[in-house]
């Protein structure tokens, strides 16, 4: 016979089964969740937004893409098992496109900006390159230039640090040489300082006219070292006239990044060239690519265009070699990433992907295929 059971034992049996049972659906319920959302991503046939900007994402006649960015998402994609089709959009386009669902991801020249991270998301970063501007080629080398190489710091610093030595030489010279009987340096302190000070400045440059020479011991043995000095300061001189000459040239009429400010510039706008220069209230000139853009400066429509220093270099290299050049100056530094929409179940698993790939060996290889070696 069944011994019936305390009523506080029952209640405390239906009490023990109810936590049983809500520990069960709360530990159920992410697992559930996590399995829906990877099926959800696994299911998906995904829309790619890629910007035509060389040489992240490169558009081929038969409507192919290739690229950095390009061959990176084709590797993501791969790794997490899904589809997906390839949509072409303008960079402007881009943003607005992630932030009402349109596209479920954005290649290309992506920046992490302030103004991006506003409207979408990004993945981790997977290139760090520079932002700089592009100017036409120009073979001639203005006054404007030799003027300020000519006042320029570098170049002072040296002719005072000659001015000086030739000076003190010059001295020290016909104080050593004024007693002698038969002296070029004899006569008055200040007529032998002057001719001193002249036999030191021919003698620095090599010229040596012989109209004033040392007869004395110590005399020639300073003059044997003033030779020698000469010759060095002479070649440092040269040295560093040629070097701003050619680099004022490289420059061209932007010698820093507040030039920019004072120039008709065109840019890209939602890109990092873009952001740039309305961060700065510069107005700009708006181009859909950067092809375009180029195309403008070559023709002259702008002065400089701004942009990543990998597209202007690849696309002048391809196509405006010799016409353009782009200029020596960083204006900022890049990252580049991409594109996803706010909240996007794609992110956390797009970023594993994504470190796991651009640490590998072979991915040095992409880079170097389509950056060139110098960008290692």
């Amino acid at each position: 016979m069944t011994t019936p059971q305390p009523s506080w034992c029952r209640g405390a049996l239906v009490g023990a089964r109810l936590v049983a049972c809500c520990a069960l659906l709360l530990l159920g319920a992410p697992l559930a969740a996590a399995r829906a959302q990877d099926a959800s991503v696994d299911d998906l046939h995904l829309v790619i937004g890629v910007v035509d900007s060389p040489p992240l994402a490169i558009p081929h006649a038969d409507g192919s893409w290739s690229g950095l960015a390009v061959d990176l998402w084709g590797r993501i994609a791969s790794e997490l098992g899904v589809r997906f089709e390839l949509r072409p959009i303008t960079l402007e386009a881009a943003g607005q496109a992630l932030d009402d669902g349109t596209l479920d991801a954005a290649i290309g020249a992506i920046s992490v900006t302030p103004q991006g991270a506003v409207q979408h998301d990004f993945t981790q970063p997977f290139l760090a390159a520079g932002l700089g501007f592009a100017q036409r080629r120009d073979a001639d080398l203005h006054w404007a230039a030799v003027w300020q190489t000519l006042v320029s710091s570098r170049l002072l610093l040296i002719l005072a640090a000659i001015a000086i030595g030739v000076l003190l030489v010059g001295t020290i010279i016909a104080l050593v040489e004024r007693h002698h009987h038969s002296t070029d340096f004899g006569g008055r302190l200040r007529d032998g300082v002057s001719t001193g000070v002249w036999w030191a400045a021919v003698t620095m440059t090599t010229v040596g006219y012989g109209d004033a020479t040392p007869k004395t011991a110590p005399g020639r043995a300073l003059a044997l070292l003033w030779m020698f000095v000469g010759v060095i300061a002479v070649a440092i001189l040269t040295a560093t006239v040629t070097s701003v000459l050619t680099l004022s040239h490289l420059r061209g009429s932007v010698q820093r990044p507040s030039d920019l400010l004072h120039l008709r510039v065109g840019a890209v706008p939602g890109g990092a060239g873009g952001d740039y220069l309305a961060d700065r209230h510069a107005p700009f000139v708006s181009y859909p690519t950067y092809e375009e853009g180029l195309r403008a400066l070559q023709a002259g429509e702008v002065q400089a265009f701004v942009a990543n220093i990998p597209s202007l270099r690849y696309l002048i290299h391809q196509t405006w070699h010799g016409q353009l050049e782009t200029s020596p100056i960083v204006l900022e530094a890049v990252l580049y990433a991409i594109g996803l929409p706010q909240d996007s179940p794609l992110r956390e698993r797009v970023d594993n992907a994504l470190l796991g790939i651009v640490h590998q060996d072979s991915w040095r290889e992409v880079e170097r295929r389509y950056l060139g070696r110098e960008y290692h």
